[in-house]
């Protein structure tokens, strides 16, 4: 395996000179959080940061001024700002690939943050299981499945506003996921829209998202682990996960 932290670091030090001569008064102690999820879907892909805050009700401060590449092979590219969204980054359009490593480097007020991912080959999705609950009203059921995945279930309805679940299943089977709290029935009337995306998952991943969702989800039981043990791949303190995953979707209308 490459080291890819001494690689993205190397190529800051080459490419981004000029931009490393910032005044920092005033913020060399800020803490970021970043998050990327780069897909197998020819789109941008992009790369959200912020400012770590402190209270549960404050508000996440985009990150503006950050330097964000990536790199893959012999291709390293600068990510530009969302015209739209502040504090998102955004990349080319491009397809991320199955087994190939991909590397994430930050620069923000002089210090480098970098991580590496790749993606474990997606599988089908299961076939969809809805049950009626009334005449009107249908509930979704979710199907685990055989390998690690995350589910997104995006239900639109007319006249309601979207909804979005998350379900997950774990190789990494413990106290917490036995014992995690039941999700509130899924219902949808009759003649919504039902998008799945389907993500896999390797093994560093599953591990973050079964700390976060012992931190988030599962908490309030018998064997919480300790606040702030969620773990992350980017170095010098960042918060946040990098992560590339192949992705299945389809699309059901109930009728």
């Amino acid at each position: 395996m490459k080291n890819w932290q001494a690689i993205l670091l190397l190529i800051f030090f080459i490419s981004c000179e000029e931009e490393s001569n910032l005044d920092l008064k005033g913020e060399d102690e800020v803490s970021i959080v970043i998050e990327a999820l780069f897909t197998n879907e020819l789109k941008q892909q992009e790369v959200k940061i912020t400012k770590i805050f402190q209270n549960l009700n404050d508000v996440p401060e985009p990150v503006t001024s950050a330097i964000v590449i990536y790199v893959v092979e012999d291709h390293i590219e600068l990510l530009t700002r969302h015209p739209d969204k502040t504090g998102v980054y955004q990349t080319r359009p491009f397809r991320a690939l199955t087994g190939q490593y991909y590397g994430l480097g930050v620069r923000y007020n002089g210090v480098d943050y970098t991580a590496y991912a790749y993606s474990e080959p997606g599988e089908p999705l299961e076939t969809l299981t809805i049950s009626p609950v009334s005449d009107s009203l249908f509930e979704y059921h979710y199907t685990e499945s055989r390998q690690p995945s995350m589910m997104e279930v995006y239900i639109n309805s007319t006249g309601k506003e979207p909804q979005l679940h998350r379900f997950y299943t774990l190789d990494v089977l413990d106290v917490n996921q036995i014992f995690a709290p039941a999700k509130e029935p899924v219902t949808f009337p009759v003649g919504s829209q039902i998008v799945r995306r389907k993500y896999s998952l390797n093994e560093d991943h599953q591990e973050f998202l079964r700390a976060f969702l012992s931190e988030v989800d599962w908490r309030g039981g018998l064997f919480d682990i300790a606040p702030g043990n969620v773990p992350t791949n980017f170095t010098n303190g960042a918060k946040g996960y990098f992560a590339v995953s192949t992705v299945n979707i389809d699309t059901t209308s109930v009728d």
